[in-house]
């Protein structure tokens, strides 16, 4: 998996079982390059579903076999989840909330269909999935700007770039590159 490449700058697992992978000091003291939330349990999608709605097949069963949402290249790409409120330790490590795009910061044009998954740092975008694609879109608008045919040609395609644009040290290649994918 491209992301355990980052491993000889160091891996963590926390209690909870979240792995912080690649740790990039000069990023911040305590920052990852790469951080997965462990998988959820089958009770705890259906309570996401009974707040949010029907998960898209294809995110729930990343949620539930994968990770609990992501953050990889130092948060330049996160997909979102449960997030349960925590102020000490390592429980403090937490995924972006899913209800925040969802029901909070919902583009007043998205569909009703458009379920948000999660966003881009570098310029505050989002992803949301619609009939099983995938799109990117403003953060004020859903208005797409990128589409791929699925959740998995999605994330790899993700993935891959964006390990095309780091260093073996976790630093970008070119500090003023666009981190977010061409329109």
């Amino acid at each position: 998996m491209i992301l355990e490449r980052a491993s000889p700058l160091g891996v963590r697992v926390l209690d909870n079982l979240t792995k912080l992978i690649g740790h990039v000091p000069h990023v911040a003291p305590q920052a990852w390059l790469h951080i997965i939330f462990p998988p959820l349990t089958m009770e705890a999608v259906s309570g996401l579903e009974q707040t949010l709605g029907n998960i898209p097949q294809d995110y729930r069963e990343f949620l539930l076999s994968f990770g609990n949402g992501l953050s990889v290249f130092s948060d330049n790409l996160s997909l979102y989840g449960l997030q349960v409120i925590a102020r000490s330790g390592d429980d403090m490590w937490q995924p972006f909330p899913l209800d925040t795009p969802n029901f909070y910061e919902r583009p007043p044009d998205a569909h009703e269909e458009a379920f948000f998954i999660g966003g881009y740092g570098q310029d505050g975008s989002l992803l949301f999935v619609e009939k099983g694609r995938v799109f990117r879109c403003k953060r004020d608008s859903a208005t797409s700007l990128k589409e791929w045919p699925s959740f998995s040609e999605m994330l790899v395609a993700e993935v891959r770039r964006l390990f095309m644009l780091f260093d073996d040290h976790g630093r970008l290649k070119n500090p003023s590159a666009i981190t977010t994918p061409p329109s």
